[in-house]
Formats: C-alpha cells, structure tokens, sequence
C-alpha cells in the first residue's frame, strides 16, 4: 500500500492525512474528477472555439485560440479555460476566460437543474452588481448559456 496519496501535484503522508480535520479521500476524489473534467473540456476545445468566435463576433480571418489546459485555473465550483484572439486587421490580441461550472461540486448527475440554478445565481448577481455597486468593478459578461 502507498504511503503517500497525490493531492494537486503534492504527495501527502497517509499518516499526515489521518491527523488532519480535512477529509483527504474526498479532496482525491474532488481532484481526480476535476482533472477529468479538464480533459473533457480540451475534447472540447474546437467547440469552445466556436462559441467564442460566435459570442465576440470574430470573423473567420481572426485567430482564435484555446490555450493548453495546463494555463487553465480552477476553484471550488468553476473551471477557467483561457482563450487568446487575434485580430487579424490590427495584430493585437485579447485574452478572454470561458468559464464553466464543475458538474461534481454542484452535484449534477444527482440533481439534474443544478448547474442552471448555480448560472442563475451568479448572473443575478452580475446584473445587481451592474445596476447597484457601480463602483465595484466586475468583468464583463459577453455571453453565457444553459446546461440544456
């Protein structure tokens, strides 16, 4: 039996693991979903591209470009996926995020809507944020969509 489980990259002593108030077998299971949902994303990545060029109105002379999974971040519920563009008139490029909700930390294949009331959540937010704290600063919002 190992004596050091992987935790993002890190070994952790089992003994370690066992003192600790953090429950180390769901923080594995966490990652190890995330890492495969990661992987899902880069199969994903000719459609990512698509629904950025659509979303910022790209036309087909512009570069668009989803960079590798490696640059990619993510936290509790949400992965980043970083996306560069290049206008081809002016050769200046923006960087964008595609983010997407974590279907393991919201429970969707358990209850199903999960992921739709998370969105809903968080683009009221956005909205009240806009509308009330117009002195915060908060990204812009190009576009956003359903799980379904």
């Amino acid at each position: 039996m190992a004596s050091t489980i992987l935790l993002r990259g890190e070994p952790v002593a089992l003994d370690t693991a066992a003192g600790l108030p953090k429950n180390y077998i769901t923080a594995v299971k966490h990652q190890d979903a995330v890492d495969e949902f990661k992987l899902d994303l880069w199969e994903c990545r000719a459609s990512i591209d698509t629904l950025v060029r659509h979303h910022l109105r790209l036309s087909s002379q512009d570069s668009c470009e989803v960079l590798n999974h490696d640059s990619w971040l993510h936290g509790g519920f949400n992965m980043c996926v970083f996306v560069r563009t290049i206008d081809h008139k002016s050769r200046s490029a923006k960087f964008f995020v595609f983010r997407s909700p974590l279907t393991s930390r919201v429970s969707e294949n358990h209850h199903p809507g999960r992921i739709d009331e998370k969105l809903g959540c968080e683009l009221a937010t956005h909205a009240y944020f806009q509308e009330y704290c117009a002195d915060i600063r908060i990204p812009h919002l190009y576009a956003f969509g359903n799980a379904t």
